[in-house]
């Protein structure tokens, strides 16, 4: 394997050194386990770890009333405005954190190529049901949009990135709202309607816990739901909004074809990406699907300076 998230830690402190502020390595901030590996006295490979903390530049930004209405900002060094990604974490629109879900082999490798990343926090679907996540994410992006100067950053060069519910935020915003020049994602949902996922997606993913608290689903209205659920399900669901100019997407599922039936494995399925694929090949637009690749896929970066640099 080649590439940051195998380089060895001192060429990995060195290159680190060389682009980032002197600020951004520090502790406190985001903690990434990076995995390379040595070989054995038997000629294996066996793999080591090594922990290393970035913190952002600029942490807790508010850009709204709520207490999860804040971001951070991990700040590339340029005479120049930087393209920004922006960056949702997962955790089924009831957990996670701008900080805990940011992983290192899309914050660093930005970082050295001269991309700033933002990370933001938006309120759980406990604290406001759909379309509350959605509405905040967008807030978040206007607001890094109209403050663009005060951190050096190219408003016109923004791309989204996620995984899991923030990996759906992320397509959402790109194809309904065209907030995004292109967009990186892992364990992607294109929709969230269990109307859809259930006639399309193997397994009980309809069925998951997240998608009745998003939508505030009362018994039997998974199937069945009230006229304005409906219509906002389907309002919310990516994968209706892509047309003709829709963003390139690179899909990256770590999931198997094969798995079990049951919701919480099904729910990353990578049907779900198949279809999206198959939507966008279809306006002729790229989409970039990976499965089962390994537990750190080296090339994202690279797809996103295609389109931001």
């Amino acid at each position: 394997m080649g590439g940051w998230p195998t380089a060895r830690p001192q060429a990995l402190a060195y290159r680190l050194a060389a682009k980032l502020s002197h600020s951004t390595l520090r502790s406190g901030g985001a903690s990434f386990c990076i995995l390379w590996h040595t070989r054995g006295e038997w000629g294996d490979m066996l793999p080591e770890f090594q922990t290393v903390t970035i913190s952002p530049d600029v942490a807790d930004v508010r850009y709204g009333p709520h207490e999860r209405h804040v971001l951070d900002l991990y700040l590339a060094k340029s005479d120049r405005p930087t393209a920004l990604v922006v960056h949702m974490h997962g955790g089924g629109f009831a957990l996670g954190d701008k900080r805990e879900d940011l992983n290192a082999n899309l914050l660093m490798p930005c970082l050295v190529e001269g991309i700033s990343v933002a990370s933001i926090n938006y309120r759980y679907s406990t604290q406001a049901s759909a379309p509350g996540p959605f509405v905040d994410a967008v807030s978040a992006v206007e607001f890094l949009r109209v403050n663009a100067g005060r951190w050096n950053l190219d408003p016109s060069r923004f791309a989204g990135a996620g995984s899991s519910a923030g990996a759906g935020l992320a397509l959402l915003l790109a194809f309904r709202d065209g907030l995004f020049k292109c967009v990186y994602v892992t364990g992607a949902q294109c929709s969230y309607d269990p109307r859809w996922i259930r006639a399309n997606i193997p397994g009980d993913a309809w069925r998951f816990w997240a998608l009745a608290k998003l939508f505030s689903l009362e018994p039997g209205e998974d199937e069945n739901p009230p006229a304005e659920k409906a219509k906002l399900m389907e309002d919310l669901a990516p994968i209706n909004h892509v047309k003709a100019d829709s963003p390139p997407v690179y899909l990256w599922y770590r999931q198997s074809r094969s798995l079990p039936s049951d919701a919480a494995a099904t729910i990353h399925h990578p049907k779900f990406g198949d279809l999206l694929k198959a939507k966008m090949d279809g306006f002729g637009i790229e989409s970039v699907l990976k499965v089962a690749v390994p537990p750190v896929d080296p090339t994202p970066v690279a797809f996103l300076k295609k389109y931001l640099c």
